[in-house]
């Protein structure tokens, strides 16, 4: 088992709009407070409509491993568009977008 200080993985799956009253006025604000779960090296796992820059610097300083979904090889054949640091997907299907993290999170353990 993992400690809570220590996971095996962190997993941010999402980053919308619907956080703000508590996390955030902006997607960048909301992914700075959700990257508050990245532990010192201990791997990080984000989906694939995360801002990178943003994650991927906490991860960096905090020298945690930095994994995105829409890697094929831990996602299986998902493409993605970039756009201003955001994976923009033709993905609206929350549930899909939350199994190919799963998935991908599943393969990294």
């Amino acid at each position: 088992l993992s400690h809570p200080e220590r996971p095996a993985l962190s997993v941010i799956t999402s980053i919308g709009l619907e956080h703000t009253r508590i996390l955030g006025e902006t997607i960048d604000e909301i992914a700075t407070e959700k990257a508050g779960i990245v532990k010192y090296e201990r791997p990080v796992l984000i989906g694939p409509n995360v801002p990178r820059h943003i994650v991927r610097a906490i991860a960096d300083a905090r020298k945690a491993p930095f994994y995105i979904t829409s890697d094929k090889s831990l996602a299986g054949n998902l493409c993605i568009n970039e756009k201003d640091g955001v994976n923009n997907l033709d993905i609206t299907d929350f549930d899909l977008e939350n199994e190919q993290t799963a998935t991908a999170a599943l393969k990294l353990l």
